[in-house]
């Protein structure tokens, strides 16, 4: 966080079976000298509830760039308010890039299941889980192309604050491009974008498409 800029803020919200809003956007200055409350956790993990309820009812309203860090191994578990194809759909009618990091969570597989006695019973479950685990990888590998942003791994804990200071360092790098179309697009109609440069040393790193929002709502494929 010491890269950040004095005028970037920064809103906290982490997830297990309920969301829980840590703060409103607040500068680094204000979030030093703030205390921090985590409640118990709750059984579940609402990850396309908390990834619909941010871009729709907490980014949606704020100027500027905006961008999403997102901490989590990609398996969802009870969500009701969101789905993995709503919350691509919301992600390409966003203007905000994505960045997941995802911790993997995979190799404590073997002593969760360990806990379930009936061996039929503990390989169903198993094979759901690799499914969800393949699904999660996707899922956040999606996120992140649609958006323009970048997938980080995170094998265990220590490799956390590295992918946050990529991020960081990724975003103070980052120029903001827009255009005005030819002819305007129809809500939920999808246009694509390409970024090209004439020096072949560089590298363009910028999303691939966005779909026009409906008129009114959330900012988003305008730029």
């Amino acid at each position: 966080m010491c890269r950040l800029r004095p005028n970037d803020r920064l809103l906290l919200v982490s997830f297990d079976g309920k969301i829980h809003v840590l703060t409103e956007a607040v500068t680094l200055s204000q979030l030093r000298s703030m205390r921090l409350r985590l409640d118990a956790v709750n059984d579940g993990t609402l990850l396309y509830d908390t990834v619909g309820f941010v871009l729709n009812r907490r980014l949606a309203g704020i100027r500027g760039r905006k961008a999403i860090v997102l901490l989590t191994d990609g398996v969802d578990g009870g969500s009701k308010q969101a789905s993995y194809k709503q919350n691509i759909r919301d992600a390409e009618e966003s203007n905000v890039v994505i960045y997941p990091v995802r911790y993997n969570t995979l190799p404590q597989l073997p002593e969760r299941l360990s806990k379930i006695a009936d061996t039929k019973v503990r390989e169903r479950v198993r094979a759901r889980m690799i499914k969800e685990y393949g699904a999660g990888q996707t899922y956040l590998q999606s996120l992140a192309e649609k958006t323009g942003g970048r997938l980080y791994s995170a094998e265990n804990l220590t490799e956390i604050p590295q992918a946050f200071e990529a991020i960081i360092e990724e975003l103070g790098r980052q120029y903001s491009l827009g255009y005005y179309p030819t002819r305007q697009a129809q809500p939920g109609e999808k246009r694509d974008i390409k970024v090209r440069t004439r020096s072949a040393n560089l590298v363009v790193h910028a999303r691939e498409s966005y779909v026009a929002a409906a008129s009114g709502s959330r900012p988003g494929g305008q730029d």
